[in-house]
């Protein structure tokens, strides 16, 4: 493609005919603009004169032909001009000017674009002097490039101004969009308002711009890509694409007969020419005037794609908008002799012979594309449809007509807006600058508006203000790009409210955006350079004030400047390089830096310098307070402005900035007053000279002041965590850090007076605790509230306190559990203290539980429990676990663990030890009534043998059961449930004792009135069971099954039982308990092996160690000769029980002189039978004594190994040999019953026996 190229006649003539002819036209006839055939901007593309011209073309021409009665007034005015052609002086011949393409950049206009200064004669100079004074003048940097010295004054008027906005407005371009839904007679009444004119001026500017030539209406399309295209040649996949672009006009053309012919086919004009009598004017005008349009454009073609992307830009000029169609053809190029060869190899394949015809043809086309190209679809749109801000579809390829059978396939995206080629009927150079025109029409709408709406105008035009500029912009080309910087320089330069700047900021970031995401960068030029010095006025005019002051300021103001950052630094983000991006984030945070300064100094003044005269207690109250303001203002910053800095200006450095300001603050205030408060805590004598004089009020409430100093520096150091969570590069404050040392001297002080404190609490709570008897429902008094609360607020103080240093905080934490241990004891012992001085107990007739006891029991309760919690409450283990990652895993780290349990233990041991002494107490005053009713119960229980023994057994317990229903309803209501357990189980424990006493005390005669007498006590036992059970109310089942009640049961069960079987019981329970252990030994140990094989008992006893001495005698003699007490020691071993084993004859060992750890080795044999043997009871019975010729031998000590554990027996034995602890016989309720039978001389026998051996003297 090449230019267009003019000469321009000197004839001045035929002009008024030829305003005439336009004036009337329905249908304008445009001239077309020339321009390049590879892709046009959206800049001018060429330069015309309004003069008559003598075209000469360049290229051949293109085949759209306009209406006939246009053509016809279009060729009588070339005629009207060219005979004025012959009259006219020899002008000049014009090239066009290169057209200005803004791309990558802002392009500079030069000087001769912005002001075009044409020849004029002195008369015409003398007229402008004239009018110099009356016209408006605009001089300003448009923002285009030019600088102060290569601009210069660019000189419009109002009535020009006026003319062109009439014009735009007369002209609209495009179809209405939502965007811009105003018509042209909206826009002219607006313009008509705006410039305030009269009616006999608006006549004029109207009936001027009617006579006006009509501008030409330019088609700009972007080819941008394709989708699923495919090859409808055989053998071939993947096609090799182009698009051909042009005009289609069916002005004289039937439409079928026009669309039958694709763009660019010689058939369409060969038709058309032969068609000669429908066209007028005549041919010779007919052809010149296709000779004025450009030829169709194509692409580049795109081998072997089926999703081709082109991005090429190209413009076509339509005659006549409302018929005229735009159509994009998309063709795969295809060479003859690969076609020729696909279609061969095709037919071969289907099995064609030579005479056959085959199946696969191609359309052969002419023009501008290859013969044997082939046609794939197209898209078209009618040229009056396109919107006025253009549009971008894509859509499906359609064949040449509805009507055909075609088979298209894929999608192609295409990019339409329009422009007017020329204006006025004139090249631009002739006329003022149009964006000269454009700065000074914005900056009209603005005033006007401004000054319409007042100061509160928010900068907003009305559609038709709106449509106006945007319509010229579009008219005379100027890109979106070039109408952004105007746009925001005129928004600028009025310095409106935020909001006002809201919309041109986006819109010019939005443009900028679009040339960052092309394939140019956006280079460094003037027009940078004046959008970021009109920001950074913005920014230091009317954003950074408020910024400063945000604090005081509104929270809709504060977003308002936010969002206008914001957008400010979206456009300077599209420069590369940016040189104002970094400069306004250094003044964002210089603004926030100095907004926390002033905050702080008017805070500080405000708390401390206006106070006067004031001792060391006020004075750090007083900067409590500020502190307290400072961790508020974090916190508001932190859930308010931290939020909102990061949603509408993405700045994510407000809390580390509010931080980093503050933390500098107060450092140096904190450190000086624990300075200056504090260097002389370090001194022991007066640390403890303030512990002991509590009478100093001011102490108390200085140390209170300090802890709570220490607390809000506490919180403003934790937050600095909590700010700089997540970033990568934290700064590390090394002072504050280790915050805790300036008040490490006061720390003594405050564990001091926490244990002074809480013991006096304590004391005074239990002295002047009272109960309300008028609250049945009370279960505690306030002393254990009061000192459960102590507890939990020493749990508080660490909890607040946490000391930084792990290992002085496990010395803290360790310290305050051994001060709630002590106030826990401490409570314990005083409530028995005062339940023995003032005697809660009822000791008038008979002893019955008060409230006050029941009280005093769920008070220590209470406040055990509150002890129990607080390891898990301050989380001990992970304080450990935390230690040991600190300190790692040492020997004193393991104490740690033991020395708490020692404490807790300790602590729980001392409260259960006054639980008892209460319950003891309590025991001997309900004894006595208890065994009162237990004696009434065996009395009835005896009167009433005749009966039967379960109503005789519920009857004898009537007296037990009114005692205890007497206290019940006392105990149920007064304790807590555990306190209500325990005294249950005291009152279950003593009954049972009781029982057991009162029965085996009774006298009988024989042995069938015994066993009757406890076979009824058996027989109670259930039901004193399911009273104390009470439905779950009462004890549970485990809570009744205690070691007394199975020992109260065993023993009258054997009460009921014969003497053999007491017997037999009295062995295996001896053989059961046997114990082989040397530690717990005092009568000493015998070793002895034994086993069975093949009916044969082997026993040998092997030796004795530390046998109890009993040769006391000779003690004198032993003593002078320096002599050890000793013995003559040897062993008894016989089968027991006798009864069953009375053909086995006892056997003993030699006696061992004078020694106390005798040696044996001796072997007994017995033949027992494997039926003896399997008996439970029998037990091989080790009996050691003294040997003495003057005297009865001494009992030594006894041991028994039951049958069931000697090897060849047992299936489990006791490894050999056998380490046997002796030990005597113990008083138990088995040797009494055995006593208590005097009718029985079996019971006799064995009693006299064993009682024998119940000690070793």
């Amino acid at each position: 493609m090449q230019h267009w190229s003019y000469e321009k006649k000197p004839s001045n003539a035929g002009r008024n005919s030829q305003q005439k002819v336009f004036q009337d036209m329905q249908s304008p006839v445009r001239q077309s603009l020339p321009g390049s055939g590879t892709g046009l901007g959206r800049e001018s593309f060429g330069k015309a004169r309004s003069q008559p011209l003598k075209i000469k073309p360049k290229f051949r021409a293109s085949y759209s032909v306009p209406d006939t009665s246009a053509d016809e007034r279009r060729a009588s005015q070339l005629r009207s001009e060219k005979s004025g052609e012959k009259r006219g002086s020899k002008r000049r011949s014009s090239v066009p000017e290169k057209p200005l393409l803004l791309r990558t950049s802002y392009a500079r206009p030069s000087i001769t674009q912005l002001t075009r200064k044409r020849s004029r004669s002195a008369t015409d100079l003398n007229k402008d002097k004239d009018n110099q004074g009356k016209a408006l003048r605009w001089s300003r940097n448009l923002g285009l490039g030019a600088t102060s010295e290569e601009l210069e004054e660019a000189f419009v008027t109002r009535h020009m101004l006026y003319k062109e906005a009439m014009y735009t407005g007369v002209h609209f371009l495009g179809r209405p969009t939502d965007r811009f839904p105003v018509d042209k007679e909206s826009i002219c009444i607006y313009v008509h308002e705006a410039f305030s004119t009269s009616s006999k001026e608006q006549q004029a500017v109207v009936d001027h711009v009617k006579g006006e030539l009509f501008p030409m209406i330019g088609v700009n399309t972007k080819i941008l890509k394709a989708e699923g295209l495919q090859s409808s040649t055989p053998g071939k996949n993947h096609p090799n694409p182009y698009c051909v672009v042009a005009i289609e006009t069916e002005g004289s053309i039937g439409k079928k007969e026009w669309q039958q012919s694709p763009i660019s086919s010689e058939n369409r004009l060969s038709r058309f020419l032969r068609r000669s009598e429908m066209l007028q004017p005549p041919a010779q005008r007919r052809v010149q005037l296709y000779s004025m349009i450009p030829q169709a454009h194509k692409t580049i073609v795109k081998p072997h794609d089926k999703n081709p992307v082109w991005g090429q830009a190209f413009q076509c000029v339509s005659i006549h908008p409302s018929t005229d169609m735009l159509a994009v053809e998309v063709w795969d190029r295809v060479d003859d002799d690969s076609l020729r060869k696909s279609i061969d190899a095709y037919n071969a394949a289907h099995r064609i012979g030579e005479g056959g015809n085959p199946i696969i043809t191609h359309k052969l086309s002419r023009g501008d594309v290859n013969k044997s190209d082939v046609f794939l679809g197209k898209v078209s749109k009618r040229v009056n449809e396109i919107p006025c801000d253009g549009f971008e579809k894509t859509s499906h390829l359609g064949g040449l007509s509805q009507s055909q059978d075609l088979l298209t396939h894929g999608k192609l995206r295409v990019r339409l807006w329009l422009v007017h080629l020329y204006r006025h009927g004139k090249p631009y150079v002739d006329v003022v600058d149009k964006r000269t025109m454009l700065v000074c029409l914005w900056d009209w709408i603005l005033s006007f508006e401004k000054k319409r709406n007042g100061s509160a105008w928010d900068g907003k035009l009305p559609q038709e203000a709106s449509c106006l500029l945007y319509q010229y912009a579009l008219q005379t080309g100027i890109s979106e790009e070039t109408h952004s910087y105007i746009r925001w320089e005129a928004y600028s330069k009025h310095k409106l409210d935020i909001d006002g700047l809201d919309a041109p900021l986006k819109d010019l970031g939005g443009v900028l955006q679009k040339r960052k995401s092309s394939d140019d960068k956006l280079g460094i030029d003037d027009s940078q350079l004046s959008v970021e010095n009109s920001i950074l006025i913005l920014m230091d005019e009317s954003i950074f004030p408020i910024i400063r002051n945000h604090l005081k300021e509104t929270e809709g103001q504060v977003s308002k400047a936010l969002k206008a950052y914001k957008n400010c630094e979206d456009v300077l983000s599209k420069y590369e390089p940016s040189f104002a991006l970094p400069v306004i984030r250094g003044l964002l945070e210089k603004a926030l830096r100095l907004c926390f300064l002033e905050w702080y100094q008017a805070t500080y003044a405000l708390r401390v310098q206006s106070v006067r005269s004031v001792d060391e207690c006020q004075r750090v109250k007083l900067y409590v307070d500020v502190i307290t303001d400072v961790n508020k203002l974090l916190t508001i910053g932190m859930k308010r402005w931290h939020p909102e800095f990061w949603m509408l200006a993405q700045y994510e450095s407000y809390t580390p900035i509010m931080y980093d300001e503050l933390q500098k603050m107060v450092n140096h205030d904190i450190e000086m007053i624990c300075w200056s408060l504090l260097r002389h805590y370090n001194d022991n004598k007066r640390l403890r000279k303030m512990l002991t004089d509590r009478n100093r009020k001011e102490n108390e409430c200085t140390i209170s002041a300090l802890f709570s100093l220490y607390a809000g520096t506490q919180t403003f150091v934790e937050a600095q965590h909590q700010i700089f969570t997540g970033v990568e590069e934290s700064p590390q404050y090394d002072n504050l850090a280790n915050y805790h040392k300036w008040f490490r001297p006061i720390l003594v002080l405050w564990l001091g007076f926490a244990v002074i404190r809480g013991s006096e609490i304590i004391t005074r709570c239990v002295n002047i605790d009272t109960v309300s008897m008028d609250n049945i429902h009370a279960q505690t008094s306030t002393s254990a509230l009061d000192t459960a609360a102590v507890i939990h607020q020493l749990v508080q103080f660490w909890e607040r306190l946490m000391w930084p240093d792990v290992c002085e905080n496990y010395v803290i934490i360790h310290f305050l559990i051994e001060v709630m241990c002590y106030f826990t004891v401490l409570y314990a012992e005083r409530k028995l203290e005062k339940l023995e001085l003032e005697g809660y107990f009822d000791t008038i007739d008979q002893f019955d539980i008060s409230e006050r006891l029941c009280i005093a029991l769920n008070n220590i309760e209470y406040v055990k429990e509150a002890l129990e919690g607080i390891p898990e409450e301050i989380k001990y283990d992970a304080l450990i676990r935390e230690l040991e990652d600190k300190c790692g895993i040492t020997r004193e780290t393991y104490n740690y663990r033991i020395r708490l349990k020692q404490v807790f233990t300790f602590t729980y041991v001392n409260v259960d030890l006054i639980f008892n002494s209460i319950l003891e107490g309590v025991g001997k005053r309900v004894r006595p009534e208890i065994k009162r009713c237990v004696r009434d119960c065996l009395e009835i229980v005896q009167a009433n043998l005749s009966r039967s023994g379960r109503e005789s057994s519920r009857d004898a317990l009537d007296p037990i059961f009114n005692y205890i229903d007497s206290n019940i309803i006392t105990l149920a209501k007064s304790l807590l449930t555990l306190n209500f357990a325990r005294m249950l189980q005291l009152f279950w424990d003593i009954i049972l004792r009781e029982l057991l006493y009162a029965g085996s005390n009774v006298e009988v005669k024989g042995g069938e009135q015994q066993k009757t007498v406890f076979d009824r006590l058996l027989t109670m036992l259930p039901m004193l069971r399911t009273y104390f059970h009470n439905n779950d109310g009462g004890l549970s089942e485990d809570e009744l099954n205690t070691p007394v009640y199975w020992e109260v049961h065993d023993v009258m069960n054997m009460y009921t039982l014969e003497t053999p079987a007491i017997i037999s019981h009295f062995y295996r329970v001896r053989g059961d308990s046997q114990v082989s252990d040397p530690k717990t030994a005092p009568y000493g140990i015998l070793t002895v092996r034994a086993s069975y094989w093949n009916g044969k008992l082997t026993v040998e006893v092997i030796a004795a160690y530390n046998l109890v001495a009993m040769d006391d005698a000779f003690q004198l003699w032993n003593l002078c000769m320096k002599s050890q007490p000793s013995n003559d020691p040897y062993v008894e071993v016989e089968i027991q029980p006798e009864r069953k084993f009375s053909n086995i004859r006892t056997s003993r060992t030699k006696v061992q002189r004078k020694t106390v750890n005798p040696t044996f080795n001796e072997k007994f044999h017995w033949d027992v039978s494997q039926e003896e043997s399997g008996q439970e009871d029998a037990v091989i019975l080790f009996t050691v004594k003294d040997y003495d010729f003057l005297s009865h031998n001494d009992f030594l000590g006894e041991a028994v190994v039951p049958f069931s554990k000697i090897p060849g027996i047992a299936a489990k034995p006791i490894p050999q040999p056998m380490h046997l602890n002796l030990r005597v016989v113990e008083p138990s309720h088995t040797l009494h019953i055995f006593k208590s039978r005097h009718w029985d001389p079996e019971s006799q026998r064995f009693y006299e026996r064993h009682a024998k051996r119940g000690s070793v003297e």
